[in-house]
């Protein structure tokens, strides 16, 4: 049964904030109902989860706000700070790059601004992060870029064998 999107119905559920985490949890519930798609309730249910220490959970539901409202710059930030302070530094580089293709230079300069007071060796991690973010962005600004990957080479780096 194909369902039907109910979107605004859905976001009414949040118009006011809830009490506390256990009517945000039904109010998730009912806002899915109406409609599975509503960034609102998965941005919210997000919360919820990684309030209870939950944060794989809460992880999966940020990326589900972020893909379904991809301008929405604190799901993409939730996502990526999440999975860096778990570890998944592959998911978090991936998180960034798709938030950089959607938003480009306003996630980034997120990015700055949320991570200003952060300690010092994780700030450095971050700038890294951002500055190869920024290369990246600046590379698809001036048109297409074919990769060629050979023996022993990446999708970011080519390496010649000796002998090519």
């Amino acid at each position: 049964t194909k369902q039907q999107r109910k979107a605004e119905a859905a976001s009414e559920f949040f118009r006011s904030p809830p009490q506390d985490d256990k009517q945000l949890r039904r109010l998730f519930s009912a806002a899915v109902e109406l409609d599975m798609l509503c960034a609102v309730a998965w941005f919210n249910y997000g919360g919820v989860l990684h309030r209870a220490g939950d944060n794989a959970r809460a992880s999966v539901a940020w990326t589900w706000a972020a893909l379904l409202c991809p301008v929405d710059l604190e799901s993409w930030l939730n996502v990526f700070s999440l999975s860096l302070m778990s570890g998944q530094l592959t998911y978090a580089a991936v998180a960034a790059e798709t938030a950089m293709r959607f938003n480009g230079r306003r996630f980034l300069i997120a990015m700055q601004t949320q991570t200003r007071d952060l300690p010092p060796e994780l700030r450095t991690a971050i700038d890294e992060i951002l500055l190869e973010l920024e290369s990246k962005y600046r590379a698809r600004q001036l048109g297409s870029v074919v990769r060629l990957v050979g023996h022993g080479g990446d999708y970011e780096r080519f390496q010649v064998r000796p002998g090519d």
